[in-house]
């Protein structure tokens, strides 16, 4: 009961910071958001698992965004491979999306001592709204999580870089640099499973004369189901 208790209060935040932050402004160089993740998962085997994932996106410098994903993930020691399928919307995820994501990937951890290093390689094969052919986008990200900072170990330091370039040149999207997204903050896990980072996001978009760099704090619920 105490850890429901928990996990709604968490989730009422979350939605009470949707409601307050005005999502209607325009792009900001300086952007609050607030990150609501739900992902249940199901073990077929050992090995095997499935797992979905409904992420609400809120913030002051853009609309509101949900994204969804499936994916099958396999595991072998320290490796897993994992292919899905994701969407990107404004509204409802089975309506105007703004773009369908199918993807395979590798992702990996490797226990330092005290620090838990961390990897994740993506190739995405975007489908996005009025645009006739498919954009393929490769993706990296490496990350620290400092699992013994502190004497309570439920709290993490992380600091983590996922850097986006887009392979082929399609209608008015460019080969080469997408994004970097930088993250550093203090992970809450919680005991029931869930995790709550509070944290600051530096996001590099675009390139050349267009490229704009958007500074985000960031609060981030996972709701692990």
């Amino acid at each position: 009961m105490r850890n429901l208790t928990i996990r709604l209060t968490l989730v009422a935040l979350v939605f009470g910071l949707g409601i307050i932050i005005p999502a209607s402004s325009k792009a900001a160089s300086s952007d609050f958001q607030a990150w609501l993740q739900v992902q249940p998962r199901s073990h077929l085997s050992e090995s095997l698992s499935i797992l979905g994932l409904v992420q609400w996106r809120v913030g002051r410098g853009k609309s509101d965004q949900i994204l969804t994903d499936v994916m099958l993930a396999s595991t072998s020691g320290d490796i897993r491979m994992e292919g899905g399928i994701s969407t990107l919307s404004k509204t409802h995820p089975l309506f105007g999306a703004l773009e369908w994501r199918p993807w395979l990937g590798l992702a990996g951890q490797l226990a330092l001592g005290s620090t838990d290093w961390y990897h994740r390689v993506r190739m995405e094969f975007r489908f996005l709204s009025l645009v006739p052919q498919a954009s393929y986008r490769f993706r990296y990200l490496t990350g620290f999580l400092f699992t013994r900072a502190f004497s309570d170990e439920s709290f993490a330091p992380f600091i983590e870089n996922e850097i986006f370039l887009t392979v082929n040149t399609i209608a008015s999207i460019a080969s080469g640099f997408d994004q970097n997204r930088f993250r550093v903050g203090l992970r809450w896990n919680l005991a029931s499973g869930d995790a709550l980072d509070f944290s600051y996001m530096n996001l590099l978009l675009g390139s050349g004369a267009s490229q704009v760099m958007v500074h985000v704090p960031l609060i981030w619920y996972v709701l692990d189901l």
